[in-house]
């Protein structure tokens, strides 16, 4: 006699992935390439590859177009799926980060935001590194429990998703994530960026509001 049973996906962390219009990454990649990029041995020996001297990339007025349809998207993203009811968002901080052949990105996550975002773009191959995401479940160690190969959805301890240029990637801040090793001849570049609500965080008559001064 057949077995009848459901399983339920409890609590599964959405991921927005998106294409950009091409014509809006060619209307910006001119100025996204001329960006000066820090000089930061410390940083990239701790393992974070380089960034730009400029972490306020997207405030700027020549990028308000790119601004303007993340934003779209990020609002989307935080109603639809997070199920956040604040009103506007804004960027806290936007850079751009290169890793260079044999450069890594090591495993973290993005304090004092609520949705972290990334935008590849420029030269790739197939070998060019991917993004990684981590399961925030202590339970689900990969040297805790003998695993087999049945890997899907509900057992997956990390996930990875291809460098494509153009592509957009929402995700809630929490989430751990890194860039493994570049083994390409050229650098590895994306745009990466951090939102929070305007009006600031949680809610006044539950004593937890964090207003935040925006500079925009």
């Amino acid at each position: 006699m057949e077995t009848q049973y459901q399983v339920i996906p409890l609590f599964p962390t959405p991921l927005y992935a998106n294409k950009l219009p091409e014509q809006l990454i060619l209307d910006h990649i001119e100025l996204l390439n001329n960006e000066k990029i820090r000089n930061t041995p410390q940083i990239e020996s701790e393992g974070f590859g380089e960034v730009s001297q400029n972490t306020y990339i997207l405030n700027q007025p020549e990028y308000q177009n790119l601004k303007n349809y993340i934003l779209q998207h990020a609002t989307h993203y935080t109603k639809s799926y997070l199920n956040y009811d604040y009103k506007n968002y804004t960027f806290s901080q936007s850079w751009i980060s290169i890793k260079n052949p044999n450069q890594t990105h090591k495993p973290h996550t993005h304090s004092n935001s609520l949705v972290s975002g990334v935008i590849f773009y420029d030269n790739f191959t197939d070998e060019t590194s991917k993004i990684d995401f981590y399961r925030n479940d202590p339970y689900s160690i990969e040297d805790n429990h003998p695993l087999g190969t049945n890997l899907n959805q509900f057992n997956y301890l990390s996930y990875s998703i291809p460098y494509q240029s153009n592509l957009l990637i929402l995700f809630p801040s929490f989430l751990r994530h890194s860039v493994s090793e570049n083994l390409t001849n050229f650098p590895r570049k994306s745009l990466s960026f951090n939102i929070v609500p305007k009006e600031g965080f949680g809610i006044e008559k539950n004593l937890n509001k964090l207003e935040l001064l925006i500079n925009e």
